[in-house]
């Protein structure tokens, strides 16, 4: 985007004009907008598979309903 240099000229006279003690609140700002118009990096994307390859892990659906079993009666009796 190209700026007219009178409109650079009218910024740069405005923020000159500005107390001393206002310039950290216009940096803010200026970094807001640049923010805006920055285009976001990529994300970095965690590759999961293979993680536990090499982990001994032997669970069955059936191991999985007998924890489920025992975990909601272990609450049961709590609650009451």
């Amino acid at each position: 985007m190209v700026v007219p240099t009178r409109i650079k000229q009218r910024i740069t006279d405005a923020v000159e004009a500005l107390p001393a003690e206002t310039l950290p609140e216009v940096l803010q700002f200026v970094e807001f907008l640049r923010s805006k118009t920055v285009a976001p990096r990529p994300k970095r994307i965690v590759r999961l598979r293979g993680l536990w390859a090499n982990i001994p892990f032997d669970v069955n659906d059936e191991n999985i309903r007998q924890l489920r079993r025992q975990t909601t009666d272990h609450l049961d009796r709590k609650v009451i």
